[in-house]
This record gives C-alpha cells, structure tokens and sequence, in this order.
C-alpha cells in the first residue's frame, strides 16, 4: 500500500511539475536577443525626449540601446514610468512596464515589446524583447 501512495504522489508531482513548466513557456514566450534586434530594427541612441513621442518604428531603433544599458537595472517601476511613461504593452502583469516598439497587427506579422521585467522588490531586473502576440 505505502509503495502504490508513493507512486501515485509521485505522478501528481511530476504532472505538476511539468504544467508549472509548461504554464511558464506559455506566459513568458519568445524573446529576441539584443544582438537579433539590433540586425532587426537597426540602431539608433536613445533619445528619451524622441522616444516617448515617436512611431513604433522609431523606438524600435532604440530598443537596442535601451536593451543594452545597464543603468535601467536598479531602477524602480515608479522611475521607469516617469522616464518611459505609461505602459503601451502587457505583460505578466500591471507592474511590469512594457512599451511596444513593433505593432505587426496591420501586416499580419509579430508584435514586439521591450520589457522592463522588474525583481520581487519592483526594481528593473532586466530589459528583454518580448513577443506580444501574432495577428
């Protein structure tokens, strides 16, 4: 008996196991690497001011700046917003700012967001190219 309770907890963990697994690909999705966003969208210096108020195509073009900085790290949701304004994207949940650089919602293709994926102390863990969703 104690050998059949012991197989049975042991199928619930890993069928648990593996769904938390699964439930994570889902929700965190794919990613580009700063180095396929710069050959992407090309490059361009961050322009904060330009950023805020330019066209997806724009900030797309300093997605890799922003990728690459490491002073956003440390930096607390309330700064990012003030820098960046309010999210354009989505993604986890409201405190995790999210800016859409690529709406591909008109051509069929890809929409991409830069994510400011924030520590449980909501500080900037770090900066990644997220794939929102697919028309």
């Amino acid at each position: 008996m104690k050998k059949l309770i012991k197989y049975i907890v042991g199928f619930w963990l890993a069928v648990i196991l593996f769904g938390g697994l699964m439930a994570y690909a889902f929700w965190s999705g794919k990613t580009m690497a700063p180095s396929q966003v710069k050959k992407q969208w090309g490059h361009e210096s961050l322009d904060i001011k330009k950023f805020r108020s330019s066209s997806h195509e724009v900030k797309a073009k300093m997605a890799y700046a922003i990728m690459t900085d490491k002073s956003f790290v440390g930096k607390s949701y309330e700064e990012i917003r003030e820098l960046f304004r309010p999210n354009e994207g989505y993604y986890m949940n409201d405190t995790t700012p999210a800016y859409i650089i690529y709406d591909g919602s008109k051509s069929s293709e890809n929409t991409w967001q830069l994510v400011f994926r924030m520590d449980n102390n909501y500080k900037v863990r770090d900066v990644i190219m997220h794939k929102n969703c697919c028309n």
